[in-house]
């Protein structure tokens, strides 16, 4: 078995891929646009492509970009294409699963939608946010009401612990033996175990009589120390009928919204509102649409509609799924590949290793134009 190894530079290669779509007559331009605010088109891209694109505008966007999927089982997949292309950090706005009712504390979604919307209240918002258009649709809580139901506890703060209990058990978190779950805590002697929905981790807080000693975040399952922290802000904000608000809402005003697929997204969001026991408590997609159009906005699809001033179309072009008849396959990957770099991209580094055996005697191979 041929040992496949990943790497650095084909790696570094891939990462400046998406560069090379500046080449493209109409690509600079489309940009251009953009950046300066306005609406743009760009075709021909499809599959992983649309990730390739995503990250030469998520590289070339001043402040932070939105892309919104037309499904959001699709913001997962698109988020590992994503990472082929840059080394940028991404964040997902996932769309509940769940009805109003049904939410719960502990469930990944609630905690990734409200550490996502604190983040976009801060300092340093996120420079890349993958969404779907199912998840625009649902309200978020404004963000009055986030500062309402949080509190910011710092090492070397004195605090009631009886005070500080009571607030978290009418906040909705749930005291426990031993934190577990988001939405749990746990006092014993001078020891504070608090685990907010949207942490990634618990954190310990030790105190000497009311001042806390230290705060530091631990492993659930093992109890091990992650690392010390300074502060912590703790918010617990139960789904409710009182959000109102959209997620465009929080975005930075030089925001730059990258929309695939719109024609498939619309209908998707019309399906999925048809769906609904409670379409009230959803935004109308007119709500949604005239909210996004304050942004600059590309548009990017296999074949798009419509056209804005600033339109390109990307030559990328599909291959054919491989077949049994591997002579066939190394034929056909020699002709596209003829005179390029062809990188073959595989879920699993065995699936990588079974196709660089099977492409040995390829011309490309042989030339050192083929990489894995």
């Amino acid at each position: 078995m041929v040992q496949t190894q990943l790497s650095p530079e084909v790696t570094r290669q891939l990462l400046t891929l998406s560069q090379c779509l500046n080449d493209y007559d109409g690509f600079t331009d489309v940009i251009g646009a953009l950046v300066a605010g306005q609406h743009a088109t760009v075709e021909g891209v499809w599959g992983s492509s649309c990730a390739l694109l995503a990250a030469e505008v998520i590289r070339q966007s001043p402040e932070t970009t939105l892309v919104v999927c037309p499904d959001t089982a699709e913001i997962d997949p698109f988020c590992d294409d994503l990472s082929l292309f840059t080394t940028q950090v991404t964040e997902r706005f996932s769309a509940w699963e769940t009805g109003l009712g049904e939410r719960i504390l502990h469930d990944e979604i609630y905690g990734e939608r409200l550490r996502l919307l604190k983040m976009l209240g801060s300092d340093l918002p996120p420079r890349a946010i993958i969404t779907s258009i199912q998840s625009l649709l649902q309200t978020v809580p404004s963000r009055q009401l986030i500062n309402e139901n949080s509190r910011t506890l710092a090492v070397g703060q004195r605090v009631d612990i009886s005070e500080l209990l009571k607030w978290l058990a009418s906040h909705g978190f749930h005291g426990t033996s031993a934190v577990e779950l988001p939405g749990e805590f746990s006092s014993r002697g001078g020891i504070l175990d608090v685990f907010a929905p949207d942490w990634h981790h618990p954190v310990r807080m030790e105190l000497f009589d009311d001042e806390i000693e230290s705060i530091r975040a631990f492993e659930v399952t093992s109890q091990r120390s992650l690392e010390n922290v300074s502060t912590v802000d703790i918010t617990m904000l139960l789904p409710s009928e009182r959000d109102q608000d959209h997620l465009v809402d929080y975005l930075p005003s030089g925001t730059s919204v990258l929309f695939l697929e719109p024609s498939l997204s619309l209908q998707r969001a019309r399906e999925f509102l048809e769906r609904q026991d409670q379409p009230q408590t959803f935004h109308s997609l007119p709500s949604v649409q005239k909210a996004l159009g304050r942004f600059a906005t590309l548009s990017a699809a296999s074949l798009a509609e419509g056209h804005w001033d600033r339109s390109c179309r990307l030559p990328i072009e599909s291959v054919e799924k491989f077949s049994g008849d591997y002579t066939k396959v190394r034929g056909e990957l020699d002709h596209v590949g003829r005179d390029n770099q062809v990188y073959v991209v595989t879920q699993t580094v065995a699936e990588a290793e079974r196709l660089q055996e099977i492409f040995t005697p390829t011309e490309l191979a042989a030339a050192g134009q083929l990489h894995y």
